[in-house]
């Protein structure tokens, strides 16, 4: 008689799919031909889907082994977010093929017949990569937020998620990110508290509720606040609104969000600061678009620094005094519940004489990071044709002629290939330790010309430099544009 199959080993719930990602079940009998376990996309909108089903015989020690992690892979994929802000005025994006939520149904087979036991508990993969050495991704607890839940005195007895640390945003640039006032850059963050499904009733403190931005001016002052809630409405569900309480709902597309944070998504998003002629005479005087505080007397501070932050829901304020009036600052302010994640900007404009070319890439984490190239860099372009020669004359006509301007040697076809070659500012040693990411990444973008090129990076050696070995020292990162340029026939 068959025996129930087990799971005797899995990975955490919160993993990075670039590593191990081990199954193991175990207690088969000797009437059984083989473990089966299949594995199955899940969704909390249309249900599991399968994606693989495997089976293997039990190893010497009676059970087997199964690392789904490259069939996982498979079905993860890399977005263009760099121009957040700008696509559709939206804070904060979707991070799409950034994350897969998945289960295993296990069970054995005995003369082809397939007999399942039982269901494991959904785990989450995300589009990153551990060390070698790690079995689990170890650092998911500095990332995903895992709040208390406060039972709220007003009417409704909602639930108020109280955060007793701050989470790390997904990058691991080290410190403040210096940027020049005319660059993209986006933080992406778990759009999503780790302890959602513990039983409790989390409602509205499911997800972050507002992105809020603070510009200083050298001086350390606060000149503005910017304040928008995160909604469908702003570009990131699965909230529908500022002043939603329905139930949240995630697609897994939805798990990880995205934000405009460099200078340039702000502007193009109308939160940066822009000078006026009037002079305000009070603290948290609104105005522009509605979603910015006037902190400053002064209007014509120019921005020295500034910070992203990623604020919780207050869902006491909201029992006791209901939903927001308005999406303004002024109005959500009072709802900004506890900081989730934070990191600061420092605008500089180190001078040049050459163009700063900012790359973006993916991380080790699945998503985007960015690291602006402003001295001496090229622009080549390497040329292959195929050329033939052509006999001249009006051959197929009455009468015969040649056209003095005619070509007996023409070009068939060009294949153009377009390279950079870009050398970094000096650099901390942590600075340059962070940078590796950035040369081991399969997939980066180049800011050149105003538009964003696709490239591969044709760097084949990154050498860890520091100040006590290197002294003051730079980095080279030579690419190839990945679509070559078109050009017509000869």
């Amino acid at each position: 008689m068959s025996a129930t199959i087990t799971i005797q080993q899995s990975p955490q719930t919160y993993n990075l799919v670039v590593g191990s990602n081990v199954w193991t079940l175990g207690s088969i009998t000797s009437n059984e031909d083989a473990y089966v376990l299949r594995i199955e996309k899940y969704s909390e909108v249309t249900g599991a889907t399968t994606i693989a089903t495997i089976q293997q015989p039990a190893n010497p020690a009676g059970v087997a082994h199964y690392d789904v992690g490259k069939i996982l892979q498979s079905y993860m994929a890399i977005a263009f977010v760099e121009e957040t802000g700008l696509i559709n005025n939206n804070i904060a994006v979707p991070t799409l093929g950034e994350t897969l939520t998945y289960r295993i149904r296990y069970g054995s087979t005995t003369d082809d017949v397939i007999t399942f036991d039982g269901y494991s508990p959904v785990k989450h993969v995300f589009n990153g990569y551990v060390d070698w050495r790690e079995l689990n991704w170890t650092a998911d607890a500095f990332y995903i937020p895992n709040p208390n839940s406060v039972t709220c005195e007003g009417p409704n007895a909602y639930i108020d998620a109280q955060y007793i640390a701050r989470s790390r945003y997904l990058t691991n640039y080290p410190g403040d990110i210096p940027v020049r006032s005319s660059v993209y850059h986006t933080l992406s963050f778990f759009n999503r508290i780790g302890n959602y499904n513990n039983g409790t009733s989390w409602g509205n403190s499911e997800q972050p509720f507002a992105i809020r931005v603070k510009f200083y001016d050298v001086g350390g002052n606060l000149i503005t606040t910017s304040i928008r809630a995160i909604s469908v409405q702003t570009g990131l569900g699965p909230r529908l609104d500022f002043n939603s309480n329905a139930t949240l709902i995630y697609n897994d597309w939805q798990w990880i969000g995205t934000l405009g944070a460099g200078p340039q998504n702000l502007k193009e998003n109308g939160l940066w600061p822009t000078s006026m002629s009037a002079v305000w005479n009070l603290v948290s005087q609104q105005w522009g678009n509605n979603s910015q505080i006037w902190n400053l007397a002064t209007s014509t501070a120019a921005v020295d620094s500034y910070t992203v932050e990623v604020m919780s829901v207050n869902m006491c304020y909201w029992d006791t005094n209901g939903a927001p009036a308005n999406p303004g600052a002024a109005a959500l302010e009072p709802y900004l519940g506890d900081l989730i994640y934070t990191k600061r900007f420092q605008v500089a404009e180190p001078c040049t004489a050459y163009d700063p070319i900012t790359v973006s890439f993916v991380n080790q984490y699945g998503v985007k990071d960015y690291y602006t190239f402003d001295r001496r860099n090229t622009y080549n372009q390497r040329i292959a044709r195929n050329d033939y020669d052509q006999t001249l004359g009006t051959w197929s006509a009455a009468t015969f002629a040649i056209d003095p301007h005619g070509r007996g040697r023409r070009t068939f076809s060009t294949q153009i290939e377009t390279e950079m070659s870009m050398s970094s500012y000096w650099m901390e040693d942590a600075e340059s330790a962070w940078l590796e990411e950035l040369f081991t990444s399969p997939h980066i973008q180049v800011y050149y010309n105003g538009v964003w090129e696709p490239a591969v990076i044709t760097s084949n050696t990154y050498t860890q430099k520091t100040n006590s070995r290197d002294g003051l020292f730079q980095h080279t990162l030579n690419v190839r544009f990945a679509n070559n340029k078109r050009v017509q026939r000869g």
